[in-house]
């Protein structure tokens, strides 16, 4: 006899409820203790939990390998719908720190910083350019990143970002 996860009773149960929650622990990532740091390849990121479990988000391919992810819910987990606003506090985070805390860790903390801001930077390059493949194929892709969906429903509305 096949047993439902609890993820999926849950989402079967409430399913607008289910979102709103997953789509609020996604959002709350950073607060939670959670870190991420460039993974090895490009759209590649390693997010650690609090509790020192780490997951390889691929943000191109939108996968990742946490148990959540691999359920038969059918939305995606919330270090894929996190990945981007965690990114963006860390870097604020490690910025602050090393601007604000102790010299002798202000280096470190600069160069994760960089590697972090450039691994992203490439990372949402390399979407714009599979958004721009698709546009000019004249097929809707997905847009992974909410800044660049932002972006473009501000060129589509007849504005020049």
């Amino acid at each position: 006899m096949d047993t439902l996860s609890n993820s999926l009773w849950a989402y079967m149960k409430d399913p607008e409820a289910f979102k709103r929650k997953l789509e609020r622990r996604a959002e709350e990532l950073f607060v939670t203790g959670y870190e991420v740091n460039p993974g090895n390849g490009l759209g590649m990121f390693l997010v650690a939990t609090p509790t020192g479990q780490t997951y390889t988000v691929d943000a191109l391919n939108e996968t990742c390998t946490c148990p959540f992810q691999k359920s038969e819910v059918p939305l995606p987990c919330k270090h894929l719908q996190g990945l981007e606003n965690l990114v963006v506090q860390m870097l604020d985070d490690l910025q602050a720190k090393a601007q604000l805390g102790y010299p002798g860790k202000a280096a470190g903390r600069m160069q994760q910083y960089h590697a972090l801001e450039t691994h992203w930077r490439e990372t949402i390059g390399e979407v714009m350019q599979r958004q721009a493949e698709a546009d000019a194929e004249g097929r809707d892709a997905q847009l992974l990143l909410h800044s660049d969906r932002d972006d473009r429903e501000v060129r589509e509305a007849g504005y020049v970002a």
